[in-house]
């Protein structure tokens, strides 16, 4: 399958990204977005390799444009650089996503509350603002404290 070029593929102008660090991440990914295709950059300093797809809208009938890379080796300045590639060369991307297990945050004095697989992660500029407070298991849920 060879790359396509950025202004005639079916997702010139994604508005959503995701990104992710480990290849078990990126081929999870890449299994939920629907039309997958490589996608080639317009700006030649960009190394990172893209694909481009859609998922589907709960709101309307209407896919969402999707574009996805994985970072070639993990840490923040890796992070930070790949985002900044896609973002400059893609300006109609509004949201990025990283995706993945984020090391599992874990917590070593209480092992039933480390980040498990589904729980989601929030941040922003100041850092890490709550992880998922809501644990489901087959007999009931429980509302976690996750203060200081």
């Amino acid at each position: 399958m060879t790359a396509i070029d950025y202004p005639d593929h079916h997702c010139a102008d994604p508005r959503i990204a995701i990104c992710t660090a480990l290849p078990e991440e990126l081929a999870a990914c890449r299994l939920v977005i629907d039309d997958l295709a490589p996608l080639n950059p317009e700006n030649p300093d960009d190394g990172n390799l893209y694909w481009c797809g859609t998922l589907p809208s709960r709101a309307d009938a209407k896919s969402h444009r999707v574009l996805l890379t994985s970072l070639v080796k993990m840490g923040n300045n890796v992070a930070a650089t790949a985002v900044t590639h896609l973002i400059r060369s893609f300006p109609s991307v509004e949201y990025v996503l990283m995706v993945g297990i984020a090391g599992g945050i874990p917590h070593p004095t209480k092992p039933d509350d480390h980040v498990r697989l589904g729980d989601i992660v929030v941040s922003n500029e100041k850092g890490v603002l709550q992880y998922d407070n809501v644990k489901r298991s087959p007999d009931n849920i429980e509302i976690r404290d996750n203060s200081p």
